[in-house]
């Protein structure tokens, strides 16, 4: 019997929708303290109106040169798709450090195990398969980077709207 390989690291979220929405009023109250502005284009802004209503799964690309852009993240999600169940990717070892975002949807990964992009398309696929008012936010560059350097793409985004048909 041949020996099976150790699964990826994956943490799943344990989302939870009141919590969710207190965290996220909490959100906005911080960044409304720290920010004179958060703007987003127009186009942007009814996109992600459009898709609160939509039965089919989002696919939302983010910068990730912060540590605010989960934060914002969270509030755009709350004020443009608040029917809309918010899945995103973070680094398993800071999940760890950080658990109590698992409520608001996020699940870890080890960006470095090329195993973990498997485990995370199976993962999302069965979560758009279940529920298609989900929404994947995803920083393809897969961590954070200066914003004067150029960015590296990973493969994840990629290959989650490759196997998603209507994302």
């Amino acid at each position: 019997m041949a020996a099976s390989l150790p699964q990826p690291e994956f943490i799943p979220p344990a989302f939870s929708a009141r919590f969710t929405r207190y965290f996220s009023k909490y959100v906005r109250r911080m960044i409304a303290k720290q920010f004179n502005a958060v703007r987003i284009l127009p186009e942007h802004a009814g996109a992600l109106a459009e898709w609160n209503e939509a039965r089919a799964p989002g696919l939302v690309l983010i910068a990730h040169c912060s540590w605010w852009d989960p934060l914002i993240t969270l509030a755009l999600h709350s004020h443009f798709e608040p029917g809309r169940v918010c899945l995103a990717p973070m680094d398993a070892t800071q999940l760890k450090n950080f658990a109590i975002f698992r409520k608001v949807g996020i699940f870890g990964i080890n960006p470095d195990d090329p195993r973990s992009l498997g485990a995370m398309g199976e993962f999302i696929a069965e979560r758009f398969r279940t529920n298609p008012f989900t929404t994947l936010w995803i920083t393809p560059q897969g961590r954070f980077t200066d914003v004067r350097a150029p960015i590296e793409i990973r493969p994840g985004a990629a290959a989650i709207a490759a196997r998603t048909p209507g994302i």
